[in-house]
């Protein structure tokens, strides 16, 4: 194979390489924005069982504890 079609080859394996990475980059923030609304629910309900506690008589502050099994 002569140099000037590795060089040609090369260019476009990396050109593909800048694709892929793209992409990946592209789930990474999917995965990243998730992640966030997921810890914004996860806090919201939190929050609610904790006044739902408090309604029900429960004690009015601290984490919800799980019963022994």
């Amino acid at each position: 194979m002569q140099g000037g079609a590795l060089v040609g080859r090369t260019g476009e394996a990396l050109g593909q390489i800048v694709v892929e990475v793209g992409d990946v980059s592209g789930v990474i923030c999917e995965i990243a924005a998730a992640s966030h609304r997921l810890a914004l629910d996860t806090e919201r309900l939190t929050e609610r069982v904790g006044r739902f506690n408090v309604g029900a008589g429960g004690a009015a502050s601290g984490p919800v504890r799980r019963r022994a099994a």
